[in-house]
C-alpha cells in the first residue's frame, strides 16, 4: 500500500485549521503528516502537537 505525505497550512485566528480538519489525517493509516505551517507561533506549536507533524513552519 502506498503511503502519502501530508502538509497542512493553517491560520490561527483567521479560519484556524478548518474545525479540526487537520487532525482527521491521523485516522488514515496510509497518510503521514510531515509538516504544518502557521504564522502564529503558539498556534503552530499546538498544531504540531495535535497532528504529530515532524516539522513546523512559521
Amino acid at each position: 500500500m502506498a503511503t502519502y505525505k501530508v502538509a497542512i497550512i493553517g491560520s490561527t485566528g483567521r479560519g484556524d485549521y478548518g474545525h479540526g480538519l487537520d487532525a482527521v489525517w491521523q485516522k488514515f493509516e496510509d497518510c503521514n503528516v510531515v509538516a504544518v505551517a502557521d504564522q502564529d507561533a503558539a498556534g503552530l506549536q499546538k498544531a504540531v502537537t495535535r497532528t504529530g507533524a515532524a516539522t513546523g513552519y512559521a
